[in-house]
This record gives structure tokens, sequence and C-alpha cells, in this order.
């Protein structure tokens, strides 16, 4: 799962392909079963969208017009991004848009395309109550080291604001000035 983005789809058409690979005798690779972008695509507008998770590997631009922008980087599939803002255009600014993210320090733009990001839930809950779905620990800093306090599955609490340590890992801030991962197997906002 995690080589193709923990994307269930992707991960599908990749074991029928190998599959169907193996049944013929076939020693040549078969291609890659992704379908291509729609051509009126979807695009985020949301200022709830606070992070993205890429769904296909993107370029990453110095400015926000992505055709006359030079290229510094690529997003591989599965990484996930903190969104600063989002730009739109067209009728209603509904067109098209791009998100304006940190890249290796600088401000970089991506495309707000939904085939290839999808917007992180888990990063939007700033003053949400969150459950949690399993037992874990809570932290004093950030980057989750200090002496932890514990927490057990179905405990509630509120989320002040979402942040990311040094490495760029998403976590929630709690009301109690605590931090805990912002993974979305651990928890579910009720």
């Amino acid at each position: 799962m995690e080589l193709h983005g923990n994307n269930v789809d992707v991960v599908k058409r990749y074991f029928i392909s190998q599959i169907n690979k193996y049944m013929v005798g076939s020693k040549a690779p078969v291609a890659n079963d992704i379908p291509k972008p729609p051509k009126n695509p979807t695009y985020w507008h949301s200022d709830k969208v606070k992070a993205v998770k890429v769904l296909h590997e993107i370029g990453v631009y110095d400015g926000k017009s992505l055709s006359k922008s030079k290229t510094i980087g690529k997003l591989k599939v599965g990484e996930e991004v903190k969104v600063l803002d989002i730009w739109m255009k067209g009728k209603d600014k509904h067109d098209m848009s791009r998100l304006k993210i940190q890249f290796k320090g600088k401000t970089a733009w991506i495309t707000g395309n939904a085939y290839y990001v999808e917007s992180c839930y888990y990063l939007t809950g700033d003053g949400k109550k969150i459950k949690a779905t399993k037992d874990g620990n809570a932290y004093p800093q950030s980057n989750l080291t200090g002496k932890p306090t514990k927490y057990k599955k179905g405990d509630v609490f509120i989320v002040v604001d979402n942040v990311a340590d040094k490495n760029g890992y998403a976590r929630f801030k709690l009301k109690s000035g605590q931090y805990v991962t912002a993974r979305r197997d651990f928890w579910k906002f009720v």
C-alpha cells in the first residue's frame, strides 16, 4: 500500500496487472493501468483544505502559473504537504486552482487538480473534537518526544491547532497543550 501511495484503487490495478502478467506467462512488464486525468477535472477551492496528499506524481513550481513557471522539484505519490493558501480563477473561481505550499524551505505552487491531490481531512480539525480509535500517547513536544501521557481508545480531545514537526509530520495540538499524531488510523472526528 505504501509503495502505491496508500491508494486502494491503484493497488488493486497493480495486483490485477501482475496476476495477468503471470497468467499469460509474459516476461515483459504489463503497463501500469492508471487512468488518465479527467478532461474536466475537479479542483480544490475550500479554505478548509489545510493539507493535501499526492495521488499521482506532480511537479512543484516557483509560480502559480504552472505553464509559465520554473519546475523546482517533484512530489511523489503518498507525500503530504501543508497548504498555505489557495489561488483560484475562472467562472465562479471554480475552473482552476493552485495550492501554495512550502517546499524545501521556499514558497512553491502545485496544481489543485483533485486527480493529483486529495484533501487530508485530518488537518482541518481546529476546534474540533477527536476520538481515539486505539490506545496511544500524548507528548509535550510536537516531534512526539518527552514524557508521554497515555490515553485509551475512546478518549475524546479538543484540537486547538494543526501543526507539523520539523520533518513535516502532521500533529494535532490538543487543548491540554500536548501533541499527538494526526494519522487517520488513530482518530475520528466527533
